[in-house]
């Protein structure tokens, strides 16, 4: 189960929503994963509404009895990105599990990335890039969180 919370929605309860799910998948079983991407700074955000977000959704996965462990996404820049590329390459995230669970049990706790922490190497895309962007429109970072934007290829699937 995978939470992305990376640009906040304008519809909070949304995200509320997807954490309830998230706890009632991830409390069937020890095996059952999450991954929740938590907010990030952009232009249109400070560092103070950030933090009070990850407070927010944290709290949330608190509530709803699951286990949280520190995870970071590793990002590699593109040869042909510009010099004056500000994007982040690094973002944090956490690796949630349900607290009915130990979490040794599941068969996600000997993998590579729970294990050392970071999921590395991922490559660092322009969102004009990834499929389902409206290049008519160029919506904004509030507008693209409602958009369904996916990687054109499987690097999500050998992560773990």
């Amino acid at each position: 189960m995978s939470l992305d919370a990376t640009l906040w929605p304008s519809n909070s309860t949304w995200l509320h929503q997807a954490v309830q799910l998230a706890a009632n998948v991830l409390h069937m079983s020890a095996n059952n994963i999450g991954h929740l991407q938590l907010p990030m700074a952009h232009q249109a955000t400070d560092n103070e509404t950030v933090m009070k977000h990850c407070r927010i959704v944290e709290d949330k996965v608190v509530f709803h009895q699951l286990d949280m462990n520190a995870m970071t996404l590793l990002f590699k820049k593109d040869e042909s990105a510009r010099s004056n590329d500000k994007r982040k390459t690094t973002q944090l995230c956490k690796t949630l599990s349900s607290k009915h669970f130990k979490s040794s049990d599941g068969v996600w706790a000997t993998s590579k990335a729970c294990e050392s922490g970071y999921i590395g190497n991922l490559p660092l895309m322009r969102v004009a890039d990834m499929l389902g962007y409206d290049e008519t429109n160029k919506p904004n970072p509030g507008a693209r969180v409602e958009q369904t934007l996916l990687l054109g290829s499987g690097y999500f699937s050998d992560i773990f």
